[in-house]
């Protein structure tokens, strides 16, 4: 399985999450507020459309993932980095789920 991965402590920061992690580009859906719409939303990125109130669009961005293939494996993991959060992914295309690194604290 493919994941984009993260890690609590530096969700801000440029650098790897975890030494598996590699950094590819794929195509992500970013929404914004119609309320709230700006000119930069709309320069960039392709198939803009309203859904529900948000302006949706596509756009490629530089993503943290793993390739994990077995339980074994996402157990390995686990236990190298200790406590992690599994979510579906739904904003990046072509991967399935999202993983961080519960290593701080967040709301």
């Amino acid at each position: 399985m493919k994941a984009i991965i993260s890690r609590t402590s530096s969700s801000r920061n440029n650098e790897p999450p975890c030494e598996e992690a590699k950094l590819k580009e794929f195509f992500t859906v970013e929404w914004i507020n119609i309320k709230f719409i700006n000119k930069e939303f709309l320069e960039n990125g392709e198939d803009h459309r309203e859904e529900n109130g948000l302006m949706m669009r596509r756009i490629k961005r530089k993503i943290w993932v793993i390739n994990i293939r077995t339980m074994n494996q996402l157990t390995l993991f686990m236990r190298k980095y200790g406590r992690i959060v599994i979510e579906p992914n739904k904003k990046s295309e072509g991967i399935d789920w999202e993983i961080e690194i519960y290593d701080d604290y967040r709301e």
